[in-house]
């Protein structure tokens, strides 16, 4: 069996409804974002891979989720560089950690 991860939550309070909204809102483009990756990534295009994955970098690391900001940090500078092998692989990566992100509210252990 394979390990269970651990769900990954905002290390914002989302006590504050704007703050609530905000991260429901990141959480709701996700997909959305990465599938936006899967397909300039489809087309070899590293110049779209390139700032799609700056963008996400930023809204992740603006919502409280630090470690898809990592992954998304580490897929743009493989993007940039033209490797699409590892950025196909960083792009596995944030599709898994996506599963594991719970709704704001949620009691979860924190990344």
């Amino acid at each position: 069996d394979p390990p269970v991860r651990a769900p990954v939550a905002s290390s914002l309070t989302t006590d504050h409804p704007q703050t609530g909204v905000r991260v429901a809102d990141f959480i709701d483009r996700l997909d959305g974002q990465l599938d936006a990756l899967e397909a300039a990534l489809q087309a070899a295009d590293s110049g779209q891979l390139t700032d799609l994955a700056k963008k996400l970098k930023g809204s992740s690391k603006d919502c409280g989720y630090s470690q898809m900001a990592t992954l998304a940090g580490t897929m743009e500078l493989f993007a940039t560089d033209g490797d699409l092998e590892l950025t196909a692989h960083i792009l596995s990566q944030l599709r898994e950690m996506r599963t594991r992100i719970a709704a704001p509210g949620t009691a979860v252990t924190a990344e």
